[in-house]
């Protein structure tokens, strides 16, 4: 509701009352399997639709890189889970959310632990990988966020066909 798009809005209230009627209050996921998406979002997409620059690139402990933006997005969204008034200390929320962060962190990273080896062995700067990486994947959640594609075409491939050479093969050639 806060980026304006009540499209998502309907379909996140639908997934909620679908799986809340008849996922055993939520425990289960319903809609999923019945075609309503989950829809992705978080308060720093929010912050970028009303305009907020990005600020620095940031690497938090435990929680991973971001930028100050969706550090402070991170944040919001920390405090307005409803898991923190049960608990009912915003300590707890953060423990959970470090918890569910690292465990799923911890899993993609094992899953990943090869190529991750690979990537900083062939790097000049291993750092400035990982930074280029977050800005890519994140900038593809904002541009989903306000409605266009997340895969924007290279210019450096734009102008490449594939035409078929003398022996039938397909080679790059420039328009």
């Amino acid at each position: 509701m806060l980026q304006l798009r009540f499209d998502a809005a309907a379909r996140t209230t639908t997934r909620f009352v679908v799986n809340s009627t008849f996922g055993m209050g939520g425990l289960f996921d319903v809609a999923g399997p019945n075609g309503i998406a989950q829809q992705s979002g978080d308060f720093g997409q929010t912050l970028f639709v009303w305009g907020v620059s990005e600020g620095p690139y940031v690497v938090q402990p435990y929680l991973g890189p971001s930028t100050l933006r969706d550090a402070v997005g991170t944040v919001v969204d920390m405090a307005a889970n409803p898991l923190g008034w049960l608990i009912g200390t915003q300590v707890a929320l953060v423990t959970t959310q470090v918890a569910v962060t690292a465990g799923t962190t911890t899993v993609d990273a094992v899953d990943r632990l090869g190529q991750l080896k690979t990537a900083e062995d062939a790097s000049i700067d291993f750092y400035s990988f990982i930074r280029s990486g977050y800005y890519q994947m994140r900038r593809a959640e904002l541009r989903e966020a306000i409605g266009l594609p997340s895969v924007v075409e290279s210019p450096a491939t734009s102008d490449i066909d594939d035409a078929p050479d003398d022996t039938g093969q397909a080679v790059a050639v420039a328009r």
